[in-house]
């Protein structure tokens, strides 16, 4: 008991060296399975040849680019089939290459053994890899993609149930480092809710990993979790079947740098065959501002934004929310205790906003954005994400798998004094030019910005950003009726 009381202690005494740390520097947003369950100027098929079974990761070449995905799954049946596609971009003058090891949680693979892909990504393009087709189907997987220039990625996990009805997506960023701690501030295992986090040890030691629920005032404190993760493995916790009805954050302590990947299931459905889906790395730290790009609770969207607090004093959270002529009201300041979860309900409102989160202690913030209706009930899509720390004047958005989405807008929150000019580089799904664009975002508002004018397919584009002054974006996606949509953050890169 007593060793459990030390770990706990210092783990909070980490995040409060953290949180002091954060006045001198601001920390950066991480930029960031069911145990059961090129071209130039374009997208970039490969002919790789045949896999390769890397004997050992001894003596690896430094890379510019370590990009971390702990989640992944490409099962087919009985009841839900998964598709996994990787989406890589390059927006740099000069061709990358690189590899993507592939680490398998369900087969005899050792430690030593991850399947290798070589990758060659063109300068301003992107590559599209199906990581079915790479480690064939019904594999449990983590990824780690390596390069020698700068690339972002991201990861879209689709599904259909067996009769091909398309369910949620998730549409998630990769991770650019690994860390010993990493917190999530949502979280749920009541109503319709399945949570399970992944776990990714791409290194040569063994890592054990203690897990503590973070709760909602009131609640009983529980024991911490441990879970072992082997070297150059991966390992999946059912946080549903440890912490059953329960609103929690979670804090995640490892003895070895890993990854960590947050799965949501929720909905009609039973499993990972539910109707939604989101999937999300943690955070690494706390930080006393986040700001929340889109924010919809117009007709019957709901948005929670959860807080927890690593440190040992009590945090006041002033919200501040951002539309398309002007401040919004909000909530009075929100008290965020010490080791608990709080959470707050936006009311309705008549458009889409960005909500400015900031607070007097650092803390760790996460959004749960819900598309026409309760999860808890029904067919609704939905993101759950990180808040952003930072203002960038560079995004990047690689693109996303799936034909679920129609419309997608860009929401570009902009708190600087000035306007902004933007330039949006669009680079098609296939073998093609990128298309530039110009825009305007006028300070002090939310701006809302359509690609549409590059006559090129919404889901399969990747986009990157230049801004003459440090704003915040989002990509939106809509599909055919209330439930269908999607956020994804991307990737600032200043």
């Amino acid at each position: 008991m007593q060793r459990v009381v030390s770990a706990k202690q210092g783990r909070w005494l980490l995040a409060l060296l953290l949180a002091l740390a954060w006045v001198l520097a601001p920390n950066p947003r991480s930029t960031s399975a069911e145990s059961a369950r090129s071209r130039p100027s374009g997208a970039v098929n490969v002919d790789r040849g045949s896999k390769i079974r890397a004997t050992a990761r001894a003596n690896q070449p430094q890379y510019a680019s370590q990009l971390y995905f702990a989640e992944g799954y490409t099962g087919q049946g009985p009841q839900v089939n998964f598709s996994e596609q990787l989406s890589i971009l390059n927006t740099n003058p000069l061709t990358a290459t690189g590899q993507i090891d592939y680490f398998l949680a369900n087969t005899s693979i050792t430690a030593t053994n991850p399947i290798t892909v070589p990758i060659m990504v063109p300068a301003h393009a992107q590559l599209i890899e199906d990581v079915g087709r790479d480690v064939g189907s019904n594999q449990m997987v983590s990824a780690l993609v390596e390069a020698d220039q700068t690339l972002s990625a991201t990861r879209t996990i689709s599904r259909t149930t067996v009769a091909g009805a398309a369910l949620g997506a998730s549409l998630s960023e990769a991770e650019d480092g690994l860390a010993q701690f990493w917190y999530f501030s949502e979280g749920y295992t009541g109503a319709s809710f399945q949570e399970y986090l992944a776990l990714f040890n791409p290194g040569n030691s063994p890592a054990t990993v203690t897990i503590e629920a973070v709760g909602v005032a009131g609640a009983q404190v529980l024991a911490p979790l441990t879970a072992s993760v082997a070297a150059h493995g991966r390992a999946t916790v059912n946080i549903r079947a440890a912490v059953p009805g329960r609103s929690l954050g979670l804090s995640v302590q490892s003895d070895q740098p890993i990854a960590a990947e947050r799965v949501l299931y929720w909905g009609a459905g039973v499993g990972s065959g539910k109707f939604g889906t989101s999937v999300n790395a943690g955070i690494r730290g706390p930080a006393a501002q986040w700001t929340f790009p889109y924010v919809s609770t117009v007709g019957s969207d709901q948005v929670y934004l959860s807080f927890i607090n690593p440190t040992t004093v009590a945090a006041h959270v002033q919200l501040l929310a951002y539309g398309a002529t002007s401040l919004q009201p909000m909530p009075s300041v929100v008290t965020v205790t010490p080791g608990i979860r709080t959470t707050v309900t936006l009311p309705a409102s008549v458009g889409a906003m960005a909500v400015v989160a900031s607070s007097d202690v650092p803390v760790i913030a996460e959004e749960g954005q819900y598309f026409g209706g309760s999860p808890n009930i029904g067919t609704h899509m939905g993101s759950v994400l990180a808040g952003v720390s930072q203002p960038a004047i560079q995004w990047s958005f690689p693109s996303v798998g799936g034909s679920r989405f129609s419309t997608q807008n860009w929401y570009v929150l902009n708190r600087t004094s000035g306007s902004a000019d933007l330039t949006a580089t669009v680079y098609p799904a296939q073998a093609g030019a990128p298309v530039v664009l110009h825009f305007h975002a006028p300070p002090g508002v939310l701006t809302v910005l359509s690609t549409d004018s590059a006559h090129l397919p919404h889901a399969g584009t990747a986009v990157s950003w230049a801004s003459t002054a440090p704003v915040v974006i989002a990509r939106v996606f809509h599909g055919t009726g209330a439930g269908v949509g999607a956020v994804v953050a991307g990737v600032s890169q200043s």
